[in-house]
């Protein structure tokens, strides 16, 4: 956790909560896009599933468990579990989508969907890696540094965010929940939003930001929607 300047309050019988309003309201404090999905390609053109590591050639298996070893630390990386992912035809996808050889980006050979448990739940907050053919990351896994920072990845359950998100006075039954990966504290949080204020087609979100491995650590932030 970032040491920012805040206002904690404790409640009588509860924890302190500690609001940091100065991280939430940075430009760049938003959650990573499409942490795990389906990469598009084209109508005329879908990858193959992956269902096992096994299907990742040896040497992108090699380089893959020691990725997620340096990244996630030993006790971590054997935690992670393969959710899914997509397998990429590199002629297959040229043949029905020629304009791909235009693409600004390199399509990564495996895009690989992994859990990261979460209490209470049997489907983990899952995480994407994209690799080369050879194994070499093209896209960094959407996780903490957990070797780094091993007291971020113990998340707690969606249950016990929603109760510390109702003592800071968030109308949980009027909310979205969401658990989200942001890059630049490199933190995984959950994210409740619900609707402050309308102004014509002008709708003002106000999101409290609850720390997935630790709830008594929140921060607010706004966001706007025009319908």
């Amino acid at each position: 956790m970032h040491s920012i300047p805040g206002t904690c309050v404790t409640m009588a019988g509860l924890l302190a909560f500690c609001s940091l309003p100065a991280m939430a309201n940075k430009p760049e404090h938003v959650p990573a896009n499409a942490p795990c999905g389906d990469i598009y390609y084209s109508a005329e053109y879908e990858p193959a599933s992956i269902d096992s590591l096994d299907e990742l050639t040896p040497e992108a298996r090699g380089k893959l468990r020691a990725y997620l070893d340096e990244y996630l630390g030993p006790e971590y990386a054997k935690k992670v579990k393969l959710e899914g992912g997509q397998l990429l035809d590199r002629q297959e996808l040229l043949a029905k989508v020629p304009e791909s050889v235009d693409f600004k980006w390199k399509a990564p050979k495996y895009n690989l969907f992994l859990d990261l448990p979460v209490a209470g739940t049997i489907h983990g907050f899952c995480g994407s890696v994209a690799l080369d053919d050879d194994g070499t990351v093209l896209t960094p896994i959407s996780f903490p540094r957990l070797r780094e920072h091993p007291e971020r990845g113990k998340i707690v359950s969606a249950r016990e965010a929603s109760r510390a998100a109702e003592h800071n006075g968030v109308p949980v039954d009027k909310a979205t929940k969401e658990l989200l990966y942001f890059p630049d504290s490199d933190t995984i949080e959950y994210d409740f939003a619900y609707v402050s204020k309308e102004e014509g087609a002008t709708v003002e979100y106000t999101h409290l930001h609850v720390m997935a491995n630790d709830v008594t650590q929140v921060h607010w932030s706004k966001s706007i929607e025009t319908r």
